[in-house]
């Protein structure tokens, strides 16, 4: 299931949800503070009395606190608690004539926090809605005047139900914005937001919602940076079916004259359970943007960060369905105005954590994280461009008994920001990394994980430009018994930027992926190098599956594996993608399975293709043996030793047998490149026949031209070599 359809199913059951809660029978407890608005608001700072004094700060925002059924239980049906902190009065400007006086401060903003809870056998609601008051202005002076820091928010629901009616609990909490500055003053800084919500029951449906906002920050010389958000939810059932959602947004830092503010980070936790109902859990974070500098001449330091996002959620259920999206964003950072030697913000790192697990019923579990961009240097100079934000997903589902599985991880780093094309030496910044793990496990059922890493694009720069990210993928998929298991992984690295001086390296691409199950063992690894483009891609699968197409495609490295029940098939592919320079692909393919007699074992080379290569090598590793080694420097005499070509692996006693392949090529012109298709057979001429022809839908058969009869020599096809002759 997308995070999309997710999102549907659980907005569908907010209404119903709801309409259950309301229609319980007993008293609702409504607290809300303050009774009359702005009746917590602090006063404003008065004028400095003359000649020429300092402006009075403003009275800092009274706090707010409401509380429904949280501190004192009771079992009322609906709780619900709403708390609004005052704001923070307006510092004052500083005294006539001359203003040479500081403004004064601003005040800080009120914080602001709600509880509701209640526990009984019936319907149960509750909702706590907390907003923080922000903080006042800074008077306008000679000096100072500084912004008031916006009030803290916290936000809690605690629901427990012995009944057989729905849970439905509402937690948000907003911190409250900072001040802008006076003259010459700094920004304050956004207020925080807490949530923390729990429900639990022993039949009935949980529905739980829980928000946190950051406060934005305020402008200034120094701006304020975005206030931080934290959200945990807890969920337990023990027969009724849950739906829970995180969510965290950090705040914003504002702008900023000689230095923007950074933006709040964002933490979202969630955690739900079910013995044995049906569980969709969302979490998702989101990094504040940094704020930009303002263009003042050779003043201008930097932009402000992009807050990191990070999001994890683990669910739960004994016989039930399982579904878990989760989504990490680090903010953009900020740009950068200044004239000389300013450095745009970075962008702010995102992590993604999914996790499931069930015994009986199928799971979905997918991981999404991004990297934020880096600013922009927007004015020429030695300016810098802000790297991207790094960005890591990782994915695992485990159905323990014999429900399938379906398990993915997409992380994309941040791209670089770019610096102007000026008269001094501006650099773009250096894209991020990515990183994507998936992992999917089942006692009987079909796994599928998918893995895919994009690394973000370096900057462009006048002197200079930035590297791209490196990208790392990793699947695996385990199940027992003839189930088909499926692991993909693709990475692909970050385009380095453009410069007067040339383009930046291109960020490296990795990917390996590993399936197994009651037949045995298959992995598949590619390497692509860091230059112009990277990518790379593997496939390691077990079962009667339709290989995907592939193609000698520029920078790209390839490795399909698939075990079947009769050894194995596979293609391997690589196409050059540097500019000149000599770059090193890598691809490589391991089988491991049970033979049940004493059997030779045979490494068929069916056919290939490609433009070319400086040098090739093949190595074949068979069990403890010492590995056969076949190297190339003509594509004539590799091109005949890959068409049509049975290797003798000698005979190998009954048992575990491991089959390991791995290919090195190495270029400098551009379109060259190098591909071949394989299988790893016994020598029982029916199962031969069908495995050919299940192989023939991979990219690479379309080349064989009726070659299949023209075998070259066992004796030297057996043999290690340094080159064959055309």
């Amino acid at each position: 299931m997308t995070n999309q359809a997710i999102r549907s199913l659980m907005m569908s059951a907010v209404l119903p949800f709801g309409l259950m809660a309301l229609s319980g029978v007993g008293f609702a407890e409504t607290v809300v503070v303050p009774t009359i608005p702005g009746s917590l608001d602090g006063g404003d700072g008065g004028i400095g009395p003359p000649p020429a004094s300092d402006g009075l700060p403003g009275d800092p925002g009274l706090p707010a606190n409401a509380d429904a059924g949280f501190t004192v239980p009771n079992s009322d049906p609906l709780n619900s608690a709403v708390a609004a902190g005052g704001a923070g009065g307006h510092g004052g400007d500083a005294g006539p004539p001359s203003f040479t006086g500081d403004g004064g401060n601003g005040g800080a903003g009120g914080a602001a926090s709600a509880f509701a809870g209640s526990s009984g056998s019936g319907s149960l609601q509750a909702n706590a809605q907390a907003k923080a008051g922000h903080g006042g202005g800074g008077g306008d002076g000679a000096n100072l005047g500084n912004g008031g820091k916006g009030g803290d928010a916290h936000a809690g629901t605690s629901l427990s139900s012995t009944g057989l009616n729905g849970v439905t609990a509402t937690t948000a909490a907003i911190g409250g914005s900072g001040g802008p500055g006076g003259f010459n003053g700094d920004g304050g800084d956004g207020g925080s937001a807490v949530v923390s919500a729990a429900a639990t029951s022993q039949q009935a449906p949980v529905f739980s919602e829980a928000i946190g906002t950051g406060g934005g920050a305020g402008g200034g010389d120094f701006a304020g940076a975005g206030g931080a958000a934290s959200v945990q939810n807890q969920v337990h059932s023990d027969s009724g079916d849950l739906i829970a959602h995180s969510l965290a947004t950090g705040g914003a830092g504002a702008d900023g004259q000689s230095q923007g503010g950074d933006g709040g980070k964002a933490t979202a936790n969630l955690a739900a359970q079910s013995a044995t109902g049906n569980v969709a859990a969302i979490a998702g974070a989101t990094g504040g943007n940094g704020g930009p500098t303002d263009v003042v001449a050779d003043t201008g330091l930097g932009g402000g960060a992009g807050g990191a996002g990070s999001a994890d959620a683990t669910a739960s259920s004994t016989t039930g369905s399982v579904t878990v999206g989760v989504t990490g964003a680090g903010g953009r950072g900020g740009d950068t105005n200044g004239v000389s030697f300013d450095v745009a913000g970075a962008g702010g790192a995102g992590t993604a954590t999914a996790e499931a697990a069930t015994t009986g019923g199928p799971l979905n579990a997918a991981a999404t994280a991004l990297g934020g961009a880096g600013g922009t240097a927007l004015t020429g100079g030695a300016d810098q461009g802000g790297a991207g934000g790094t960005a890591t997903a990782t994915a695992t589902g485990a159905a323990s008994g014999a429900g399938p599985a379906t398990v993915s991880a997409f992380a994309t780093g941040g791209n670089g920001g770019s610096a102007s094309i000026g008269l001094f030496q501006s650099v773009g910044g250096a894209g991020g990394a990515a990183s994507a793990s998936a992992t999917g496990s089942s006692s009987g059922g079909d796994v599928t994980s998918t893995a895919s890493a994009t690394g973000g694009a370096g900057g462009d720069g006048f002197a200079a430009a930035a590297k791209g990210g490196a990208a790392d993928a990793m699947s695996t998929a385990t199940s027992t018994g003839a189930a088909r298991v499926t692991a993909t992984s693709t990475a692909t690295g970050g385009n380095g930027g453009t410069s007067d001086g040339g383009p930046g390296t291109g960020g490296q691409a990795d990917a390996g992926s590993k399936s197994q199950n009651g037949g045995g063992t298959v992995q598949a690894s590619a390497h692509s190098p860091g230059g112009g483009p990277a990518s790379a891609m593997s496939v390691a699968a077990i079962g009667s599956l339709a290989a995907p197409p592939v193609e000698i495609a520029q920078g790209q490295s390839v490795s399909v594996a698939i075990l079947t029940s009769s050894g194995g098939v596979g293609e391997m592919a690589v196409g050059y993608g540097g500019e000149g320079e000599s770059l090193v692909y890598q691809t490589t393919a391991d089988f491991g399975f049970t033979t049940s007699q004493s059997e030779p074992l045979y490494l068929t080379l069916l056919n290939s293709t490609g433009e070319g290569f400086d040098s090739l090598e093949l190595k074949i590793a068979v069990n403890a043996a010492t590995p056969l080694d076949y190297v190339f420097s003509s594509l004539t005499s590799a091109d005949m030793f890959f068409h049509d070509n049975r290797i003798d692996l000698g005979l190998q006693g009954a048992g575990p047998q491991f089959v390991g392949i791995s290919l090195f090529l190495t270029a400098s012109r551009p379109g060259d490149g190098f591909g071949f298709s394989y299988t790893v057979t016994v020598p029982e001429a029916p199962t031969w026949a069908l495995m050919l022809g299940g192989f023939a839908g991979l990219g690479l058969a379309a080349f064989v031209r009726g070659r299949r009869t023209a075998r070259l020599a066992p004796s030297f096809a057996a043999r290690p070599a340094r080159d064959r002759a055309a």
